[in-house]
């Protein structure tokens, strides 16, 4: 049997659950969130949108007498990537695409697997695997059906539709989808006159130049506007087009007067959608906008949101994660550029209010950069940052990093964090 895998999710043992964990079964299941577990004989499974609830549902687990990592290995307890499967190395655990369906749909999914491996790939534990989902769980309008993250819990329910006539007031599109490819969108719409959310989120606005609210479209939403100059508004929509709107510079008009308003909406919309804080509500933001755009859209979105939250040492470490991962991807030829940007953000944190994992892949990534940009300060910031534990890479990345100082060639696929 398997477990479904969407969103970041925390797979744990049950044997380990049984021999270790106080209460047993029962108490593990009372205390873990009930509307993302699911289990089968081997595994239990939950989700989080975000890393910072991961690190806490963890940070749980080990104080209840489960181990995380020893070393860079899962032992208990593994954390799985939706789109990249385990995060860690892991020796019990298989990760897959399935077919779901009939209509061509796809899930995550992973199972207990020790057997010997006796080659590359993925190892079935049989012909067919049953997949445990979460009550009530449906493919339709799930993670795996749209592939991207929606926070949950949003202000209204469901969207609603601002109309905006083009002969009384002119809509302005910012078109940022990859390649011109307009995969997305940023419209800079006039703000509604009457509109209890607009009004919470923006407060009573008096200004003396015109007020636009940057909502952000994809998708179905963004051909509806072409169409019909209708746009989907909802808490999130606004939230992703705040987040790329603070460094929008192709906006054909001033904005400044509306960007005055994003702290004092990002401040309503951490309410509407039920986070505990702003830091935390564009964490989950960054995570959602990777899985259903990927790394560089988010990696834009987290450096704009700095401008506003610029003590965030968690919101600086995922930044430079996607930074580097969107340029890994693209296979960006111009390295020194990316590495120069990463290596000014990683001046600019405290590594040592990071937990672990987090640690390990900025002191990578730092030990290359630096190695490329200023090899004269590579030593000393290193060692001014990091902990011996934290330079312990897992062989995979040892072996990289071992092949680069010798031949001393940059290359993203040789380096890869992917």
């Amino acid at each position: 049997m398997a477990v479904l895998v969407e969103a970041i999710s925390v797979i744990v043992r049950r044997d380990a659950i049984d021999a270790k964990y106080p209460g047993g079964w029962k108490a593990y299941v009372d205390a873990a969130p009930s509307e993302t577990l699911c289990y089968d004989g081997k595994l239990a499974r939950v989700g989080f949108m975000a890393p910072h609830a991961v690190e806490a549902f963890i940070t749980r687990l080990t104080a209840n007498g489960l181990t995380y990592l020893v070393g860079d290995e899962a032992q208990d307890i593994a954390v799985v990537d939706q789109q990249r499967g385990p995060m860690t190395k892991c020796e019990w655990l298989e990760f897959a695409k399935l077919p779901f369906g009939e209509a061509g749909g796809k899930v995550s999914a992973c199972w207990f697997f020790d057997s010997p491996k006796v080659a590359a790939g993925v190892h079935l534990p049989g012909k067919s695997l049953d997949l445990s989902t979460p009550s009530g769980w449906k493919f339709e309008g799930s993670l795996s059906h749209r592939c991207t993250f929606v926070p949950m819990g949003g202000a209204e329910g469901r969207p609603e539709h601002l109309h905006n006539k083009k002969e009384e007031q002119i809509t302005s599109m910012t078109q940022c989808g990859p390649g011109g490819s307009e995969k997305y969108a940023l419209v800079w719409l006039p703000r509604p006159s009457e509109h209890e959310f607009v009004n919470a989120a923006f407060g009573a606005v008096e200004s003396t130049g015109p007020i636009f609210l940057p909502i952000f479209l994809s998708g179905d939403d963004l051909t509806d506007f072409r169409r019909t100059t209708e746009v989907n508004f909802n808490a999130v929509t606004l939230l992703y087009g705040i987040l790329y709107a603070i460094g929008d510079r192709n906006a054909p008009f001033e904005h400044s007067t509306s960007s005055c308003y994003f702290c004092q909406a990002l401040d309503k919309l951490t309410a509407a959608l039920k986070m505990p804080d702003v830091e935390t509500l564009v964490l989950t933001a960054g995570a959602n906008v990777r899985q259903g755009f990927g790394s560089a859209l988010s990696a834009t979105m987290l450096r704009n949101a700095l401008q506003i939250l610029p003590d965030s040492n968690k919101i600086r470490c995922d930044c430079i994660t996607d930074i580097w991962v969107a340029a890994e991807e693209r296979d960006e030829p111009n390295h020194i550029e990316v590495l120069t940007a990463v290596t000014a953000i990683l001046k600019e944190i405290d590594c040592a209010s990071l937990a672990q994992p987090f640690r390990k892949c900025l002191s990578y990534i730092a030990t290359v950069a630096f190695a490329e940009v200023d090899p004269q300060a590579e030593d000393t910031f290193i060692r001014q940052h990091f902990s011996d534990n934290d330079l312990d890479w897992i062989p995979k990345e040892k072996e990289q990093i071992a092949e680069y100082r010798r031949t001393k060639q940059f290359s993203w696929k040789a380096l890869s964090i992917r």
